[in-house]
């Protein structure tokens, strides 16, 4: 499966909750569920937008914790999504909440955390 993980910064005192609404109403995705993740039961957020795959969940990746949240983007479970999509997706996501005064890295599966800069709002 193709799958970006993008961690991003939160905006003073938010929330997760905050967090997950305010993405998937710039990523134009309506319809989202809160689930349970992990074997911890902590809580995420899924949508799905025609053949890709968007959950938001809190991020506790070490020496990062200036970046609370991630996006992950993949291929949808029966989505026709292609690598190339995910990847150009992920970089236009990353173009999309800069502006907004986000900072942003991205982590690949395999990958180490490679920040992507920072923007002030």
């Amino acid at each position: 499966m193709t799958r970006v993980n993008l961690l991003l910064s939160a905006l003073e005192g938010e929330s997760l909750d905050e967090f997950a609404s305010a993405m998937f109403e710039k990523l134009g995705v309506s319809s989202f569920a809160q689930r349970a993740s992990g074997p911890h039961g902590s809580r995420c957020y899924v949508g799905t937008d025609a053949d890709v795959e968007f959950e938001v969940l809190a991020c506790d990746e070490p020496g990062q914790e200036d970046l609370p949240f991630c996006l992950r983007i993949s291929a949808a479970p029966r989505g026709q999504a292609s690598v190339q999509f995910v990847e150009e997706l992920a970089h236009n996501v990353e173009q999309l909440v800069k502006p907004f005064g986000r900072r942003v890295a991205r982590m690949d599966d395999a990958d180490p955390v490679v920040e992507q800069g920072a923007t002030s709002a």
